[in-house]
């Protein structure tokens, strides 16, 4: 295959990238700049199947929000790790929910730091279709069934954008799991 180099010195959109060259080169456009973009590594099946199986035994998990004048908030908290999501629950008049309100961006830790997962996700109200599937998750879990719980309880759902990981016995693959 041929290797051609396209110098960008003004505006670019995509329609100025000649279309045969779009399935070997993953574009991103930012401040009017063309970079780069590596595609994500593929994911090393036994890992992953040890990261969902770590996710589905641990009982707690560290969620961070950030409050409304940039100050963090750091919470432990139950959660349920179905179908590549994080699911935690709480009432709205937490410090953790009033920051979703305002920045649904989040972070999530495991507590053991000789084995770290963390994942990079955006949190927001889960579809009422889900909670009873995920209200049954919660009581097998923690024999705990949040939507007969009198604080008003509401289900989160994180969307995981990037995990990372290391001390897990992969740290050659490197860290980013997603």
């Amino acid at each position: 295959m041929m290797c051609e180099v396209y110098q960008v010195t003004h505006h670019v959109s995509l329609c100025s990238v000649p279309s045969r060259i779009f399935p070997y080169l993953r574009l991103l456009i930012t401040d009017n700049r063309l970079r780069y973009n590596p595609p994500v590594r593929r994911r090393n099946p036994a890992r992953w199947r040890a990261i969902e199986s770590r996710l589905g035994r641990e009982h707690v998990i560290w969620l961070a929000t950030v409050r409304r004048d940039g100050r963090p908030h750091l919470a432990p908290l139950w959660f349920v790790w179905l179908d590549g999501r994080v699911y935690l629950c709480t009432t709205p008049d937490t410090q953790k929910f009033q920051n979703l309100v305002h920045n649904q961006m989040v972070s999530l830790s495991l507590p053991d730091p000789q084995n770290v997962l963390l994942i990079e996700g955006e949190a927001h109200i889960a579809d009422r279709q889900i909670i009873d599937t995920i209200a049954d998750y919660f009581y097998h879990k923690y024999e705990w069934d949040f939507r007969y719980d009198n604080a008003g309880f509401r289900l989160i759902e994180v969307t995981p954008h990037k995990i990372l990981a290391w001390g897990d016995g992969y740290d050659a693959e490197g860290t980013r799991v997603l």
